[in-house]
């Protein structure tokens, strides 16, 4: 039987929301996988397995039960914002030999930065709308932009 970790959590103001999506996730997973939450917050990592907690082991990403020691075989990222959808914990479960069931960590990088991914696709002459990249420290005026991107 494959195990499975449901990564759910993370840094963002979507923390509850995350949970609440993953769990809706692992009471619908198929029959036949060892399948469970682990909660990823910054002071700590949680496995919710058999109706019990156990602190997850950062170094191995296994955690210890009363019975026995639990190694994952895949992880299944659902962490909305940082550290899951911008793929910083894809990165880290490749580091750890543990295959993601969803988009890798580069492809997770990329699209989680629009700007960045936009300027990535004109690099392969796929075609992308006409953009401005705007931070609040820039000084621009509604004229600029409507004379550099038209209106609809």
């Amino acid at each position: 039987m494959k195990t499975i970790g449901i990564f759910c959590g993370g840094f963002s103001s979507e923390y509850e929301i995350s949970i609440k999506s993953a769990t809706t996730i692992l009471n619908n997973f198929p029959d036949g996988y060892d399948v469970f939450l682990i909660t990823v917050a910054r002071d700590k990592w949680t496995a919710q397995y058999q109706g019990k907690e156990y602190t997850i082991d950062l170094n191995t990403l296994h955690f210890t039960t009363e019975e026995k020691t639990i190694h994952l075989d895949y992880g299944l990222v659902y962490v909305h914002g940082n550290p899951g959808e911008n793929g910083k914990l894809q990165a880290f479960l490749e580091m750890k030999g543990i295959p993601c069931i969803n988009s890798g960590a580069l492809a997770s990088e990329l699209s989680f930065d629009k700007w960045y991914c936009n300027q990535f696709l004109k690099g392969f002459d796929i075609p992308v709308a006409k953009s401005l990249f705007l931070t609040s420290k820039n000084d621009f005026s509604i004229d600029t932009i409507i004379a550099e991107l038209g209106l609809p």
